[in-house]
């Protein structure tokens, strides 16, 4: 069970400090931050603390406060559950630009910093980042130790059952497969064309693809809205039939354009 600790800040606080051994689990570790149950919004923050130029930070601190925090914070009314914000404890750059917006937001969702241990009494990685719910750390003094149980962590923060693996497979075929057909059918378009017409062909044909593509994810964004929004699954169910309608349109359109070449 990981040892519950407290780490005295510069303004005199207690941080609580969660220090887990080498042998504790995500999950105990999870249950012991109180998100034991799971399922609420998670963002994981992967490194962002470079210094920011003076030029972007006003951008940024907007991007961070109206986007990423304001975003969370509708995901987990929507939800009802806590949503938690994961990011490395020190530093500067994304990480505190984020505690900041925690801070003002009325710290409405939880900041979990996450350090190996070996790295909180290195002065060179300063203070920890404002606005921090609790503190986490693993065994070890590189940063880079922390990259598997960070992601382990959220996961079972989130309420995702299975592995990770399981999960990057999944994605991996989709990324594969989804885009699959893009190469050979502009090849085909470029070989079937009129070479009179071929420029007005394949302005066409990116038109009405990217076009279509814009459309589909403002009326997946629409049917999801309409039918109870991201925390619904009858949300997720109705923005997926709106993506199975256009496929199951693809075979039509192949159909009458053959039609329309055959002269029987």
């Amino acid at each position: 069970m990981p040892q519950s600790r407290h780490l005295n800040l510069p303004d005199g606080h207690p941080l609580p400090w969660w220090a887990a051994g080498a042998d504790d689990t995500p999950a105990a570790l999870a249950e012991a931050l109180g998100g034991a149950s799971g399922g609420g919004p998670v963002l994981v923050l992967a490194g962002g603390d470079d210094d920011i130029a003076p030029d972007l930070l006003p951008r940024l601190t907007q991007v961070v406060a109206r986007g990423l925090v304001r975003t969370l914070r509708e995901l987990a009314a929507q939800s009802g559950r806590q949503a938690h914000c994961v990011v490395r404890a020190c530093g500067a750059g994304l990480p505190s630009l984020l505690g900041q917006a925690v801070i003002d937001g009325g710290q409405t969702l939880k900041l979990i910093g996450v350090a190996p241990e070996g790295a909180l009494a290195d002065p060179a990685n300063g203070s920890p980042v404002s606005g921090l719910t609790q503190l986490v750390t693993w065994p070890g003094a590189a940063w880079s130790d922390t990259w598997r149980a960070r992601s382990d962590l959220a996961t079972h923060l989130a309420g995702a059952g299975g592995p990770p693996l399981l999960l990057l497979v999944l994605v991996l075929c989709y990324a594969v497969t989804v885009p699959a057909d893009s190469g050979s059918l502009t090849a085909g378009m470029s070989a079937s064309a009129d070479p009179r017409f071929k420029g007005a062909t394949m302005a066409m044909h990116s038109t009405v693809g990217f076009g279509l593509s814009a459309l589909a994810g403002w009326t997946v964004g629409a049917a999801l809205d309409a039918f109870g929004g991201a925390g619904s699954p009858s949300g997720w169910m109705a923005g997926f039939s709106v993506l199975a309608a256009g496929v199951l349109f693809g075979p039509l359109v192949l159909w009458w354009s053959r039609q329309s070449r055959d002269p029987h």
